[in-house]
């Protein structure tokens, strides 16, 4: 978000306001560029915002072809450019990085001083994991016109997650075990990242299970992957880098419900600072989406359910002093039996101390199309003052005209890892 202008995007849909989220106009990804050969739109959307050169980043996932190759779009927009719908492209390809035969799946995005970095993880055609990769692309490179990139990838450490507001110096992350993370450090000088592991707080690698008031487990493919990472600089100047992601019940704290991580590093000298758990005795916790604003707040937004609650989203503060709010309930379980993959958090523009989030809900059924997308919009009450959340009711039913389309979609891929 910045300013009035909101680009806001789901799995197969995505959403414009012009007018701070008050309203929103449906965007469809499946028609919004032409499709790349033997290729067409799948899911898996993320957006940022690039400050520097005022340029909205879009990334959108396509299918694989006949040799399991798929891209990643990222396409690119001036705020003025972004309410006009004009963008321009560029592909990230596995042959791009090195990787043929290779299905990019699960991205996300980050900024820096000087780079845009780009997360992705490869999958053979047999479904397996092959390799995670991390690209930098220079933020000049992108005001020119002409892409420049440098990468980094690991067949060891399964799904990067970058820290986000980065400085001169990003910071990611990958588990190695149920205590431990492995912690890169890539300063934007530097040729090639360094890393070093990190203990943290025991945690269960079991499948989580949450079940809703109808019936269904509604973290049933939830992982431990993280989902969550951003930096922040504190009062006393010293930065920390915070991750977290879903974990089965039980752990070092024995949570009687599943429950959300969250690792406190010292991005000094990697130390953890604290383990927090977000927790509650009566429902599970996950999905939770991290970011900082410029006044050394850290906000998430996450889903919550089981028991006598049905899935539903809240935001909140996590640091002192802390806050959390219930954006709405949920009035169904999925009968899929799954939730997620991610919700997002970004740092408001150009106040820089108010958050912007996206979280969803299931109102009027219990398939994937009722989902009710949510934009919030929150802060302190000293930075906040008077804000709307609307929900984004229009998307919501264009959303369902979808249904036809992804069914068929979904018909004719393999299951995703």
């Amino acid at each position: 978000m910045n300013g009035n202008v909101v680009f806001y995007t789901g799995n197969w849909y995505a959403a414009l306001s012009s007018d701070g989220g008050q309203t929103f106009q449906y965007v469809d990804p499946f028609t919004a560029f032409p499709d790349p050969p033997n290729m067409g739109f799948c899911c898996d959307q993320v957006v940022q915002y690039i400050p520097h050169i005022d340029t909205f980043v879009w990334l959108l996932q396509y299918t694989e072809n006949q040799a399991n190759e798929n891209i990643q779009r990222l396409a690119f927009a001036t705020t003025d450019d972004v309410v006009r719908g004009r963008w321009r492209t560029f592909d990230i390809t596995p042959q791009s990085l090195g990787l043929p035969n290779i299905m990019l799946d699960f991205p996300d995005l980050a900024v820096g001083e000087q780079y845009l970095y780009v997360t992705t993880n490869g999958f053979r055609q047999d479904g397996m994991w092959d390799s995670s990769i991390l690209l930098r692309i220079a933020i000049e490179s992108i005001n020119r016109g002409s892409i420049n990139a440098q990468q980094t990838k690991s067949a060891e450490n399964f799904s990067f997650r970058v820290a986000q507001n980065a400085g001169t110096r990003v910071f990611w992350a990958s588990h190695t075990n149920t205590s431990s993370l492995r912690l890169f450090a890539w300063d934007e000088g530097a040729p090639q990242p360094t890393f070093r592991d990190v203990q943290v707080a025991r945690w269960s690698a079991a499948q989580p299970e949450s079940m809703t008031p109808d019936g269904f487990n509604w973290l049933n493919r939830s992982d431990p992957r993280l989902l969550g990472a951003t930096t922040v600089t504190r009062e006393d100047g010293s930065p920390e880098l915070w991750f977290s992601w879903n974990t089965a019940s039980g752990g070092s704290n024995r949570r009687p419900n599943p429950y959300v991580q969250i690792a406190r590093i010292s991005a000094d000298d990697f130390t953890v600072r604290e383990n927090i758990n977000l927790w509650d005795a009566n429902f599970a916790i996950a999905y939770a989406a991290l970011t900082s604003n410029a006044g050394g707040d850290v906000g998430v937004s996450y889903a919550f359910g089981g028991g006598r609650t049905f899935p539903a989203h809240a935001v909140g503060i996590l640091t002192d002093p802390t806050m959390h709010v219930n954006t709405i309930e949920g009035a169904h379980g999925p009968a899929e039996q799954r939730w997620g993959d991610y919700f997002t958090i970004r740092r408001h523009y150009p106040t820089m101390k108010l958050f912007v989030a996206t979280g969803y809900t299931l109102q009027s059924g219990t398939g994937r199309m009722a989902g009710s997308p949510r934009f919030v919009l929150f802060g302190r009450a000293r930075d906040a003052g008077n804000i709307v959340t609307p929900t984004l009711e229009n998307v919501a039913v264009r959303v369902a005209e979808l249904e036809d389309r992804v069914a068929a979609l979904e018909a004719d891929r393999p299951p995703r890892a």
